[in-house]
């Protein structure tokens, strides 16, 4: 865990849709747990992917709480395109960003900022994971397939829980177009390919109780076949 004084200000991001039953929480265990410690200038963006619930409202009252910037989009992007929007929208050089699923822990970016001056790119490593083993078994199988494929270290690919350089927003993530759900294994691919310096750290990773308003089982065989096809694409496309 990183111990010493950290003077430099840090962007953090998180996304939100329909994540009413627990976005207040998962706010709160971020800014107490994290943005109340950075120096002063760092920011704390919610981007608000257009929900359709409650999600909205929930957000600005806690944003006339706390010092925090949120920006509600237009009209819904998805995931990538929505955390693309949301990083675009940062303005210093350490980027932390986050899903807003309450399964991440606050508390373990610390862990990924000890060797934030030596990495471009630090990823969480989910481990242990308490979501459920058809999840744990798809994304073993998703990294051994990406490992293969494109030949680069068994990395934690799809996690949505890193710190990332302005380098990477500037060089990298605008490239990224076939992953509409992986994002965050597109960008490490290309980061890889392009010799920037990834880390792996491990992080918690917890279950859920209640709805989940994200990605569900019956959607998962439609999930699972677009992100293969993303990753066809993006072997067939000569990277560097």
């Amino acid at each position: 865990m990183h111990t010493e004084p950290f003077h430099k200000p840090v962007s953090m991001v998180m996304i939100a849709y329909t994540e009413e039953n627990h976005i207040r929480q998962v706010i709160e265990e971020y800014y107490y747990g994290i943005f109340t410690k950075l120096v002063p200038g760092s920011e704390f963006i919610v981007y608000l992917d257009k929900p359709t619930d409650n999600t909205p409202e929930i957000v600005t009252s806690i944003a006339q709480k706390f010092h925090i910037t949120v920006i509600e989009g237009q009209k819904n992007l998805g995931y990538a395109g929505a955390m693309t929007a949301a990083l675009q929208a940062t303005k210093h050089d350490i980027i932390f960003y986050s899903d807003s699923s309450g399964k991440h822990v606050a508390s373990d970016f610390w862990k990924l900022l000890h060797y934030e001056a030596d990495y471009d790119i630090i990823t969480g490593l989910r481990c242990p994971r308490y979501d459920p083993i058809i999840r744990r078994f798809i994304t073993f199988v998703q990294r051994i397939i990406v490992s293969s494929v494109f030949l680069i270290p068994f990395y934690d690919f799809n996690t949505g829980y890193k710190i990332i350089h302005r380098n990477i927003i500037d060089t990298i993530l605008n490239e990224c177009k076939y992953m509409k759900q992986s994002f965050s294994s597109e960008l490490l691919i290309r980061a890889y390919k392009k010799g920037y310096t990834i880390k792996n750290v491990p992080v918690l990773f917890r279950d859920r109780t209640g709805e989940n308003t994200g990605t569900n089982y019956i959607m998962l065989p439609r999930i699972i076949l677009r992100s293969l096809k993303g990753f066809v694409k993006l072997r067939l496309e000569k990277l560097n």
